[in-house]
């Protein structure tokens, strides 16, 4: 009856050190994704990013080409050290597929991740609709009106 007991104990030792081993770090890798929106709102807030914001689209609120997007390199300091990689900023116009509008959007969008996901949040006219999530694709959450975080694909 002893060996037993043994063997039971070295079996969950060997359960243990496996979850400790494999999914420990994935948990640990993944939580600057999921306290994203929690540590953004501790750096700033949606207005102060929204006036950023504002004033990076002016240059594009005549000319939105649905086909263009511009790299910003010049963010606020706020998006810095959020992840283990920096983010990725752009302007970009859509209409329909986001918006469900006829006419072609300017916004900024932040983003962060690698091939397993993308999150970030991003910055719009006040007066947009939040946009369409996609079930195992992309979730969009709003922050304030123009302002939404995202993640997924």
């Amino acid at each position: 009856m002893k060996v037993v007991w043994k063997l039971l104990v070295v079996m969950v030792a060997l359960v243990a050190a496996g979850f400790a081993v494999l999914v420990l770090p994935m948990i640990i890798a993944d939580l600057p994704r999921t306290n994203f929106q929690k540590n953004l709102k501790k750096r700033a807030t949606a207005e102060e990013l929204q006036t950023w914001a504002a004033g990076v689209l002016t240059a594009y609120q005549t000319n939105r080409d649905p086909g263009l997007w511009i790299e910003l390199t010049n963010i606020p300091v706020a998006f810095h050290g959020l992840y283990k990689w920096g983010p990725s900023a752009y302007v970009y116009s859509d209409s329909q597929a986001r918006f469900d509008s006829t006419e072609p959007v300017a916004y900024v969008k932040v983003t962060y991740g690698s091939a397993a996901g993308h999150f970030g949040v991003i910055f719009g006219p006040t007066n947009l609709p939040t946009p369409t999530s996609s079930e195992h694709e992309i979730r969009y959450a709003i922050w304030k009106p123009g302002a939404w975080f995202f993640d997924g694909q």
